[in-house]
Parts: structure tokens; sequence; C-alpha cells
């Protein structure tokens, strides 16, 4: 094999093998979709004793993704919890969960009435950074649970000694 048919072999190699790495992952972040919109407060089938909790849609993102050759799209909801009780393992308490990103499916399943709405969101921008970062990795990191099973998945994971 020449110098020259070297290079090209070694080149096209890596060409294919990069075409087979993850193309990307592009999120369009969006004001509303079908049922939900930003800033909504939702009353959901809630946990027995938690009457009075309900979640806020905070954002709505549609991320295409693009893995060897396969592309999927997913519809991510971040919401926030409020008037909830999750003991951790010092026996301290938390009434809300700031980020919890789920599916667009498994928040249809949860919520029961728009109660109200928020135009002034709180940040949540340092929890959404952490989750966006392993979601760009491939991690799909969102719940496809009812919000009801991940409060109460979330409540044992933060009971672990």
């Amino acid at each position: 094999m020449t110098r020259n048919s070297l290079q090209i072999f070694i080149a096209s190699t890596f060409i294919l093998l990069g075409s087979c790495k993850e193309k990307g992952i592009q999120c369009e972040s969006l004001s509303s979709i079908d049922n939900f919109k930003v800033g909504q407060i939702w009353k959901y089938n809630n946990r027995q004793g938690e009457d009075s909790s309900t979640l806020t849609v905070l954002k709505i993102e549609k991320c295409h993704k693009t893995f060897d050759s396969i592309s999927s799209s997913d519809t991510v909801i971040h919401i926030r919890i409020d008037k909830i009780k999750l003991k951790n393992s010092k026996g301290e308490y938390s009434y809300s969960i700031e980020h919890l990103p789920c599916s667009e499916k498994a928040l249809s399943k949860s919520v029961a009435t728009v109660v109200g709405e928020n135009s002034s969101l709180p940040d949540f921008s340092n929890e959404y950074d952490r989750w966006k970062k392993l979601y760009d990795k491939g991690k799909n990191l969102y719940w496809g649970l009812t919000i009801k099973e991940a409060v109460a998945d979330r409540d044992s994971l933060m009971n672990v000694k």
C-alpha cells in the first residue's frame, strides 16, 4: 500500500467511524403544546395526604436526536411540584421538587385540572443545566411514570441511608 493509499484509507476510516457516532441533539423550546402551556399550574392525581399539591409547567421542549443514523423525537416537559412532603435520610423534609423532567404522555396521564397560571416562574436553571448536560450525552433522563409515581420514587430515593 502506498503512502497516499494509506492516508486515504485512514481518513476514510475516521469518516466512517465519525458517522457512527452521535450526530447530535437539538432541542427547541416551545411556549405550549397540546394541552400544556408554560406557567400553567395543575392539580394532579397526587399521593394520599397531599391533596393540596400542585405542579407548575416550567419549560416545554421538543428534542430531536440522531444516533447511528437513527432519529427520534421526544417532548420533555419540565415541571415543579409544590406542597408535598419528602423525607431524606437525615430525617429532614423537603416540601417541593424544584425540577422534574417528564414525558408529555406521563404528564397527560397525571393531570386533573388547571387551577391557575404563574407568569413569574422560579429560577430552575442550575437543575436544568445539570439535566441538559446528561441529556445531551444521550441519557434519556426524564420520567415516563405518572407524577404520583415519580414523587413516590423520588421520596424512596431520598430515604436511602
